[in-house]
């Protein structure tokens, strides 16, 4: 009898220490909320192609890629910055080099149970909603250019000052993942985004990185 009780009091005892752990981890999660502007200087004006690699494995790997994911999100440079004419022309004289236009800031509101982030793409907003409960969302989108649907699934996670979000669209043939990892520092002050694309059509494979800084008052 007596090792019964000392077995439930030891499982009790368990269930409590889980419990305050876990209460520990939310009360320490950063605050990513606020209005962010991005410091151009210190971020990767466009997404870097990281490798094209043909499926593991295949006769295919080193061929050529196809194109990434573009700018991601996170108000980055769309199609890059500057740059002279492909073939070998030379660039057109200008008087003055012109500043790059400011990007709109982006917008984080945090709760407890979920983050929104607005970022503005093309002079649209676009917002998007992450539950903080831990589970995997599984949806459908449209294929483009089709009737069939796809499947997105998408993963969130809180640590500490570290936001992570990883999206995996899959639609017959092509595989589409695209991993965000937001970081604060500076006291909370700066915010670094690093997002990776994964592209995969049949044989061929393509990657991208870029990094994006904010900081807000």
């Amino acid at each position: 009898m007596n090792r019964k009780r000392v077995v439930s009091y030891l499982a009790g005892l368990c269930l409590v220490s889980c419990l305050a752990i876990s209460v520990s981890a939310a009360d320490n999660a950063g605050d990513f909320s606020g209005t962010w502007t991005l410091d151009a200087k210190k971020s990767d004006a466009a997404p870097r192609r990281v490798t094209d690699l043909g499926a593991p494995g295949s006769a295919d790997r080193g061929s050529g890629g196809m194109g990434g994911m573009g700018g991601g999100m996170g108000g980055g440079f769309p199609g890059g910055m500057g740059g002279g004419f492909p073939g070998g022309f030379p660039k057109p004289k200008s008087k003055a080099p012109t500043a790059p236009a400011e990007q709109p800031p982006l917008i984080i509101e945090q709760a407890a149970d979920s983050i929104r982030i607005t970022n503005t793409v093309n002079g649209k907003p676009i917002v998007e909603s992450f539950l903080l409960d831990g589970e995997e969302k599984v949806e459908t989108v449209p294929v483009p250019n089709s009737d069939r649907q796809g499947k997105k699934k998408t993963k969130v996670s809180l640590k500490g000052n570290k936001f992570k979000v990883q999206e995996v669209t899959e639609t017959g043939a092509a595989r589409n993942e695209l991993k965000r990892d937001f970081e604060l520092s500076d006291g909370g002050k700066t915010l670094t985004l690093k997002i990776k694309t994964t592209n995969q059509m049949g044989m061929i494979v393509n990657q991208t990185e870029q990094k994006l800084v904010y900081h807000k008052p």
